[in-house]
């Protein structure tokens, strides 16, 4: 009689099976297993169904036979970690095609925001050792604007050991870097005080003028 009436033995089983079917349908419309914890899907939460499958699974609670049905309809058991190895991979393909990780913070790389991803890669103080050593082993360097006075100031010194002085004029370029140009930007940092000192200090003793014009003009 219970059975006529749609009697469920077992509401638990049944609402488990209708979830994963909308799981199902999530994929054969996204492409992947791994609903927003956000997402509803036909009036149901989804997204938060599937967070608890993933906490049952880290904490050993959940079926052998459900885990199994999970993974074969790609649910990722740590999508965070799975997003940030995909990440990792795209930086390898940018650095193989491009020859450094100097990613700009706007770039896409197969419609992935990496420029974006790289960024807070550098802002996260807290990133794992592990990762922190992968990305600097690929050539990662945590401030961009840093090593990048750093490169331009050996050129600077490559052009004071060749011509005697650092008088770089605005158009001049060493080795494809715009040297008179980021001189000049120094020299403005200098004027309006934001120079960093350490900065400050170094360009002094390579010999820099901060106000050539005046130098020269003293001199004649």
């Amino acid at each position: 009689m219970l059975d006529a009436l749609g009697f469920s033995w077992d509401p638990l089983a049944e609402k488990w099976e209708r979830n994963f079917a909308l799981l199902e349908q999530f994929k054969e419309r996204e492409g992947h297993g791994n609903a927003p914890q956000s997402h509803e899907e036909d009036g149901e939460k989804l997204g938060k169904w599937v967070g608890k499958q993933r906490q049952f699974y880290k904490t050993g609670k959940l079926d052998e036979s459900y885990q199994r049905r999970l993974e074969n309809l790609g649910v990722s058991w740590d999508p965070f970690a799975d997003q940030w190895e995909s990440n990792f991979a795209l930086l390898e393909q940018f650095k193989e095609r491009e020859g450094h990780v100097n990613v700009p913070q706007s770039h896409e790389e197969d419609g992935v925001g990496l420029g974006l991803w790289v960024a807070n890669q550098r802002a996260r103080g807290q990133l794992d050792e592990e990762r922190q050593h992968r990305l600097e082993t690929i050539g990662l360097c945590w401030n961009p604007l840093a090593d990048q006075w750093e490169r331009t100031f050996v050129l600077l010194q490559q052009y004071k050991e060749r011509e005697g002085n650092c008088n770089v004029i605005d158009s001049h370029e060493e080795d494809g870097v715009k040297l008179g140009e980021w001189l000049s930007r120094q020299r403005q940092l200098y004027k309006k005080g934001k120079i960093d000192e350490s900065y400050q200090q170094r360009l002094e003793n390579l010999g820099v003028s901060w106000d050539p014009l005046a130098e020269q003009w003293e001199r004649n």
